[in-house]
């Protein structure tokens, strides 16, 4: 070890990675999965939030997502969204 690594016991794993994310389909959860719906009426919901978000609500759902990876030991993430333009088709600012 080099000077002020710090070693660990026991068996250590590097971090996992998430190569496909949408952090904003966590507000799915608990809602398509009921009943006898079809990929086509889970899209229909999935557009749905994806219409009510904003990016300070896409910030909220991916932070708490990003959390839960974290304790689940993924380390890095690709995400994937679908909230490019405001309402009306005009882009957000930085």
């Amino acid at each position: 070890p080099a000077p002020g690594d710090v070693p660990l016991r026991g068996l250590t794993v590097p971090g996992l990675a998430n190569a496909h994310s949408h952090a904003f389909h966590r507000a799915l959860r608990g809602v398509v999965q009921q009943g006898t719906g079809t990929f086509w009426t889970w899209r229909e919901s999935m557009y749905e939030v994806a219409e009510r978000l904003d990016p300070d609500r896409y910030f909220a759902l991916a932070r708490a997502v990003y959390a839960e990876m974290a304790l689940a030991g993924i380390t890095t993430v690709g995400e994937f969204h679908y909230v490019h333009h405001a309402p009306g088709g005009v882009p957000y600012t930085e």
